[in-house]
């Protein structure tokens, strides 16, 4: 049996088995904190900045991950529950009023979903 590296391991785990979910969680927990990085003049700038991460950039990622997704696998519920499940952990950090945040994301997960699966099965 031949031994597996570190880098062999985590790209077989991570990358293979993972890739969405780790693009989902990059989205979710680092997009927003690179904000903070871009110079501003003004501190409204900034909210500005991520207030559209939040409403546009995030949801428009996850939609067309989920599209990609379901292309290629078909469409899995658990994919959007794993979504649901990653952006529950923005409660630690701001409080239980993301809850509703969570669950327009989840919608916008099945409907992504619903789309690759639909333009799989019918190969336009």
């Amino acid at each position: 049996m031949d031994k597996l590296s570190i880098e062999e391991i985590l790209r077989k785990i991570l990358i293979e088995k993972y890739k969405y979910t780790v693009v989902i969680a990059v989205s979710y927990y680092i997009l927003p904190f690179l904000i903070y990085l871009i110079p501003v003049d003004d501190p409204f700038d900034r909210m500005t900045l991520f207030a559209l991460a939040v409403i546009a950039v995030i949801p428009f990622i996850l939609l067309v991950l989920s599209i990609i997704f379901a292309m290629y696998n078909g469409f899995h519920l658990y994919f959007s529950f794993r979504v649901f499940i990653l952006c529950l952990a923005y409660m630690i950090f701001t409080g239980a009023s993301v809850f509703i945040y969570c669950g327009i994301l989840f919608i916008v997960s099945l409907t992504g979903q619903s789309i690759g699966a639909s333009i799989r099965t019918h190969k336009w």
